[in-house]
Formats: structure tokens, sequence, C-alpha cells
């Protein structure tokens, strides 16, 4: 359980840092369109944040956190919320820049979601199966 609350905390305070940068960014360089760099503060508090804790509430009565099988799934979601949050920051700030952003870049991210998924399913059926 603390694993997760440890987890629930960074991400917790990546949120916030994310959403500092985007205010003080947009704010320093007079930007007003809209920009990837807001969905990263999102995210990182839903599906980091609030997920973990709501997985730590469940872990108190589901016995399902200590399987090889959920260990893979936590790397596997972690890698893919992570990749995705990178790919907002990356996105956002090269429309910051005013640079031309390709689909490579769209196309990366959507690795990302696709791990995140995948760790997600993988989770949430492990826990179905435990309950």
């Amino acid at each position: 359980m603390k694993k997760f609350i440890n987890t629930a905390f960074i991400y917790a305070l990546s949120a916030m840092a994310a959403g500092v940068f985007f205010r003080e960014a947009t704010r320093m360089l007079n930007y007003t369109d809209r920009t990837y760099l807001s969905l990263a503060h999102g995210h990182l508090f839903m599906l980091g944040t609030l997920f973990f804790l709501v997985v730590a509430l469940l872990s108190k009565f589901i016995d399902f956190a200590e399987t090889s099988s959920f260990r893979k799934a936590f790397v596997v979601y972690n890698i893919g919320l992570v990749w995705t949050v990178v790919l907002f920051l990356v996105h956002g700030w090269m429309q910051l820049q005013g640079m031309e952003v390709g689909a490579m870049i769209a196309g990366i991210a959507g690795l990302g979601h696709i791990l995140w998924g995948i760790g997600l399913v993988w989770i949430l059926n492990l826990i179905r199966s435990r309950a």
C-alpha cells in the first residue's frame, strides 16, 4: 500500500509542477492559444495521483498487489503514463516556440497511450480476478 501512496505523491508533485510550468510558460511567452502543455497537469493528477490512491485503498481489501503479474502491469502503466506526459510537454513546448509539430510527435505520444491503456486494463483485470 505504501508503494501506491508514494507513487500517488510523486504524481501529485509532478502534476503541480506541470501546472505551474504551463501557467508560467504561457504567461511569459504571451501565448493565448490552446497548447498540449495544459494536458500534462490533468493527466498526472487523474491518472497518476487519483488512480494510485484508489489502488492503495483497494489493496487494503483485495489481495492483488504482491503478484509478479501486478508488478509488471504497474511498470507498464507507469511507463505509458510518463511517456504520454513527456510527449505532451514536448508537443506543448514546440507549440509555444511556434515550431511545426508533425504527425511523428502525435504518433510517439500515441504509443505512450497504448502502453498506458495496456497497463490500465491489465491492472483492472488483476483486481477484478481477485475481487
